[in-house]
């Protein structure tokens, strides 16, 4: 049987969460276990919300609007890295279309 580490740990925080709740403990060290800050990050990579990350987009392609040629989402995807934020080109995609924006062939 294989089983994934997602899997578990949504399996166990359930679990931890319910036998929280019904004992009466308000703080169960072991109800963070899936959540995200737990990740560890280093210089290169820290993790931020959906929504700050979009607004960093948002702020990259307001500061390129007069340049002659588009950013690509990859472009906007090394700018990001540059400044510490590492996602994907395919994330950048996602980002900027639920931001209404269109894609830098159509801009």
């Amino acid at each position: 049987i294989r089983v994934f580490d997602d899997n578990t740990k949504r399996v166990v925080y359930a679990n931890q969460t319910t036998l929280a709740k019904e004992k009466g403990i308000s703080n169960c060290p072991l109800c963070a276990l899936g959540s995200d800050n737990n990740k560890k990050t280093d210089d290169t990579s820290s993790l931020r919300s959906k929504e700050s990350i979009k607004y960093e987009i948002k702020q990259i392609l307001s500061e390129h609007i007069d340049d002659n040629k588009p950013l690509s989402d990859q472009k906007i995807a090394d700018i990001l890295l540059s400044k510490g934020i590492k996602i994907a080109r395919r994330t950048v995609a996602k980002y900027r279309s639920e931001l209404n924006i269109d894609s830098s062939y159509v801009r």
